[in-house]
This record gives C-alpha cells, structure tokens and sequence, in this order.
C-alpha cells in the first residue's frame, strides 16, 4: 500500500509536469523498431504473433512459444499494469479471440519469441475492476500469513507450474518482467516463489526500500536456499519521484552483492514514422505522417518532435487527430481511448512517463543471460518448482 501511494504520488507529480527540461541522450528507434525507414520487425513480423488462450481454474493464460524449428532458450512471464490484461502481448486471431495487441507489449513478446523464449502472460484476478495486482510488499511471513487461494501469486503459481509441465518446459529458465502494478508483482514472486526465477525485471515500479534486504535475511538464517535472482529497474525520467527509490534498489543491490542492471528511459522526439512503425495494423505510413502533422500544427509537438505536455493530463491530441479525419489501415476508426490505445500508448513512452517500453528488452535478456551463465549450475534457480511453500 505505501509503494502504492508513492506511484500514485509520481504519477501526479508526472501529470503535472508539463515543461520541464528532462536532459538524456537522444535514442532514435531502434534497428529492430524501424530506424528511420517505416518498416520495424513488428510491422514484418506481425503475423508471427499467435497466442493460445487458454484458463486455468479460473486464471486467464496466454502463452505462446517460438517456432519449434528454434532451440527453447527460456521462459518470460510478463505480469501487465492496471487497466491492462494478458490479452494485450498478442492481436486478436483464431487460437485467442479475446486479444487485444498493444505495441510494447507485442513486440516484447515477438522479440521474446525470435531470441528462443516462450512466453507467457496470466491477467489479475482483479480484472473486473482495476486490474491491478495483489501487492506483495512486507515482511515474508506477513506475506504469507495474507495468503489464500485467491491470492494473485497463488493462481499465477498454478498456471505457470500447469503449462510448463504439460508443455514439458521444466529444464528451461524461468524470468518474470512486470510493468507498474505488475512490476511491483514480480518483485514480489521470489519472496513467496524462492528458487523460482533466474531473473526479474521490473519496469516504472521500484520495490520498497530493504525489500532485497528483508529476502537475503532468511536466506542468511537457511530458511531459503537460494539467493535473490538477477533483477533489472526500468524507469522513466519524468517519474521524478520514484526515480530515489530506484537509486535506493540499486545502492542495495549492489551492497549485497546481487546482479542488477539499471535501464533509465528518457523522453524522446516523435518521428513522422514512428507510429508507423510501432503501432502496425492500425496505422500505416500514411496515417502516421497525418498524426505527426496534425499534432504538430496543433502544437502538441515542438519542432522536433519531443511532446509539449503530458498526454495523459492534456489530452488536446486525441482531438487534433478526429479533427484531422484520420482513419486507422483500412478505413476504420483509431482505438484513442485511455490504456486502450496504441497512440496513446507510444506518446505516454515517448514522454517517458509511467509507461511500459520494448526498447529496454534486448539489455534486460542480453543482462539475464550473462548472470546465468556466471551463476554455477548448482546455485541456480530450480523453475517453477523451485523451493516449494504453502502459507499458513
């Protein structure tokens, strides 16, 4: 709850936040995100992208796996943010129905796929009302003591030990990378899951100041036998309040010896390809070119292309783009509702603010493997069925 009140308090400090000169190195899109043409690996790759829908006693799973012409190298377990679901990694298609495709998550999972991991992403139990994710801040045994059948860790837990077994995943490395409410669900797992994952990663949510502490304390006394996993911060520098805590997990980290990796995210220009180039079917080099000159003849970009305002608190864009008449691919209407839309979506990241970013993946797995390959294989985690706890 307190980590709770501190996003909510850097999300307000972030809305507010309208002018203010963020310093950071200029990161044009990547290679793999389209560079300066319109095509991105996303939009050549789309079709790629085919999740199973399937639920588990309850608990909506999504999962897909690479082609099976290529090695299982690991497993990710993506955990979404509120307002979000597992439906969001992959476009709608025969095998999931009920998927929705936003571009970050998309081409997390079809870069995932292509470096030989499966991945797998489960929805909250809230997903009637926020979304959000039961937190899993505190002391263990407070943890613990709060647990029940219900509890989002529990039915998590249970689909993923269910699918990699059925699937016969077991010899495989498993990683967890959460954004927000999601971030701070996975910073949670090891506490309650230890032995389990070979790396989490964490993205606009840092843990509460002596979490790792508070985990390496029973694992100094052998209540658990494994050390607390690689872990990679993601943050966004208008984010400002958060961005101590994260320095604070990093001083912590690094003082008990634990691998991390700090990926900081800065606001970045908009680009007449952009949109194109990230949020494919929906929009297409035409339709990008139109967005980027309608928001900047309303003076929502300057003149080059970084964002004059928060999109989430001025949301004068959504208009200048109906206004502007512009159409998805194919003729149809633009998805510009809040947490629903894939515009919104890249002008949150673009702002950097409180949003969930592709760009940071190749570091985060690039920063897995070599802490497992430095890792003996008889201190690594032993996957999902790791170091096995009921609650009482």
């Amino acid at each position: 709850m307190a980590l709770a009140l501190i996003a909510t308090a850097g999300a307000l400090a972030s809305a507010f936040e309208v002018q203010r000169d963020i310093q950071g190195p200029i990161m044009p899109n990547s290679q793999a995100a389209g560079g300066k043409g319109p095509k991105s690996i996303l939009s050549q790759l789309y079709n790629q992208l085919s999740g199973t829908y399937e639920v588990f006693n309850g608990t909506e799973t999504i999962w897909q796996r690479p082609p099976a012409d290529t090695p299982l190298k690991g497993i990710l377990f993506f955990a979404h943010s509120c307002g979000h679901a597992a439906k969001d990694l992959w476009p709608r298609t025969e095998s999931c129905p009920h998927c929705f495709g936003l571009p970050e998550e998309m081409n997390i999972t079809l870069h995932s796929l292509l470096r030989g991991y499966a991945v797998v992403a489960v929805s909250s139990s809230n997903k009637h009302e926020n979304s959000c994710w039961h937190g899993l801040w505190g002391p263990r045994d407070e943890m613990l003591r709060r647990t029940n059948e219900r509890s989002d860790w529990v039915k998590a837990r249970a689909a993923l030990h269910h699918l990699i077994h059925r699937e016969g995943w077991q010899q495989v490395p498993l990683y967890a990378l959460g954004v927000s409410s999601g971030g701070g669900f996975v910073l949670g797992l090891p506490m309650v899951m230890p032995g389990v994952f070979s790396g989490i990663a964490s993205v606009v949510t840092p843990a509460f100041p002596t979490h790792f502490q508070e985990y390496m304390r029973h694992y100094d006394v052998d209540q658990i036998e494994t050390a607390w996993p690689p872990t990679a911060l993601v943050h966004m520098a208008r984010d400002a309040v958060l961005s101590g805590v994260f320095k604070l997990n990093m001083a912590e980290l690094q003082e008990l010896e634990i691998p991390a990796l700090e990926v900081p995210v800065y606001p970045q220009p908009l680009t007449p390809l952009y949109l194109a180039q990230r949020c494919v079917p929906e929009v297409d080099e035409t339709g990008s070119m139109a967005i980027y000159a309608a928001l900047q003849k309303g003076g929502f970009i300057n003149a080059e292309g970084y964002l004059n305002a928060n999109p989430r608190l001025v949301t004068a864009w959504r208009d200048m783009i109906i206004n502007a008449g512009i159409k998805a691919a194919g003729g149809g209407e633009l998805r510009l509702g809040p947490e629903a839309s894939p515009i919104s979506e890249e002008l949150n990241l673009l702002y950097a603010s409180n949003e969930l970013t592709s760009e940071a993946l190749t570091d985060i797995l690039d920063f897995f493997e070599k802490a497992l390959a430095a890792t003996p294989v008889e201190d690594r985690a032993k996957g999902i069925t790791g170091e096995y706890l009921e609650w009482v």
